[in-house]
C-alpha cells in the first residue's frame, strides 16, 4: 500500500504497538491508512477524519512531513500533549506507541526519459537521461545500470561514485535512431542483484516513445511557359511540402526527362538539387532548366 510512497522517497516507519499494527512499509493499516489517505502532494498530512484515538489526534496535528524525521518529531510532540491530556481525562497515561527503526540497507530506483517534453521524437541522435536514486538508509558504492532498447542491451554503465541515502546521480547517454517506429526504453539498476536492498522489485523503469521522420511530398510540377515548343528553354518547378512530424535536413530533389519509345530507355536529362532544411508544414520549389530541342512526347518525373 505504501510502496509507491517509498519509491518516491517518502518513508513511513512503524512497529507493532497499541496504536499501530503491521510492520515496515508493508501490511499497514489503522493510523497509517488514515495518514496516507489524508496526505497531499506537498507531503503533509491533514486531520480530516473524526473519531480518531487520542494519540492519532495529536499525532496528525503534529505531523508536517511524511518522512522518518517528520514521523519521529510528530510522535515526540504528540506524546508531550497526549500524556497530560490522558492523565487529566482518565487519571493515568493509557498507551505508549513506539517508532520503528529503518533497515540499514540501500534501496536503488531508476528513472529514464528522453531529453524531450514529448514521447514523439525525430530520427536523430537523441540524449537519453537516466537518474539513479538511493532511497534507502545505507550508502551504495559504484552502482551499475543497464539500458535496453526494445529488449536489446545498448549500454552497460558502472557509476564510479558513492550514493548516500537520499542522493542521486544523473547520467546522459547518446542514442542514435535511424529508423522511424515505436520503441520501448528500459533501464535496470543493479541488474546482477549484487546489492542487498530494502526492495528488489523497484529497480526497473520503462519509457515508450515513437521515432518519426520527415515526409516530403511532391505537390505538383509546373512548366514556364506552359505551352512548350521545340527549341525552347523551359523552367520546370517542382513544388515540395514537408507533411511529416519532423524537419527535413540535407535532402536532394532529382528531376528526370525521358522520351517514350526511345531505346535505350534512359533519361535524356537528370538534374539534382540539394537542400539543407525544410521545416514541418513548409514548402519549397526546386527549379530546373531544360532546353527542348525536338518536338514530341516527353516524360518528366521528380
Amino acid at each position: 500500500m505504501l510502496k509507491p510512497l517509498h519509491n518516491r522517497g517518502i518513508h513511513i516507519l512503524v512497529e507493532m504497538g497499541q496504536c499501530f499494527s503491521g510492520g515496515f512499509i508493508e501490511n499497514l493499516n489503522g493510523i497509517v491508512d488514515k495518514i496516507v489517505t489524508a496526505a497531499r502532494e506537498d507531503r503533509k498530512a491533514y486531520a480530516t477524519k473524526d473519531k480518531w484515538s487520542d494519540f492519532e489526534h495529536f499525532f496528525i496535528k503534529n505531523l508536517n512531513e511524511l518522512s522518518v524525521e517528520g514521523w519521529n518529531k510528530a510522535t515526540i510532540n504528540a506524546l508531550k500533549e497526549l500524556i497530560p491530556y490522558q492523565v487529566e481525562k482518565h487519571g493515568r497515561y493509557l498507551d505508549s506507541p513506539q517508532i520503528g527503526g529503518a533497515p540499514k540497507k540501500p534501496d536503488l530506483v531508476v528513472e529514464i526519459s528522453l531529453f524531450y517534453t514529448t514521447n514523439k521524437v525525430c530520427v536523430d541522435t537523441i540524449p537519453l537521461i537516466t537518474v539513479i536514486r538511493n532511497i534507502g538508509w545505507d550508502s551504495i558504492q559504484n552502482p551499475k545500470v543497464n539500458i535496453y532498447i526494445n529488449n536489446k542491451l545498448q549500454v552497460e554503465k558502472t557509476v564510479n561514485t558513492i550514493l548516500k541515502p537520499g542522493e542521486f546521480e544523473t547520467l546522459e547517454f547518446k542514442c542514435v535512431f535511424r529508423e522511424p517506429g515505436n520503441y520501448k526504453l528500459k533501464a535496470i539498476v543493479d541488474p546482477d542483484n549484487r546489492v542487498n536492498e530494502v526492495f528488489e522489485d523497484n529497480n526497473e523503469a520503462e519509457y515508450e516513445y515513437e521515432v518519426s521522420a520527415p515526409d516530403l511530398k511532391i505537390e505538383n510540377i509546373m512548366f514556364t511557359p506552359d505551352r512548350i515548343q521545340a527549341c525552347t528553354t523551359v523552367k520546370i518547378k517542382v513544388n515540395i511540402t514537408n507533411i511529416g512530424y519532423c524537419p527535413a535536413h540535407n535532402f536532394k530533389v532529382e528531376l528526370e526527362i525521358l522520351r517514350p519509345g526511345k531505346e535505350p530507355a534512359t533519361p535524356i536529362y537528370v538534374g539534382i538539387l540539394e537542400f539543407q532544411f525544410l521545416d514541418v508544414g513548409r514548402s519549397l520549389i526546386a527549379e530546373f532548366n531544360y532546353h527542348f530541342k525536338e518536338a514530341g512526347e516527353y516524360v518528366v518525373r521528380a
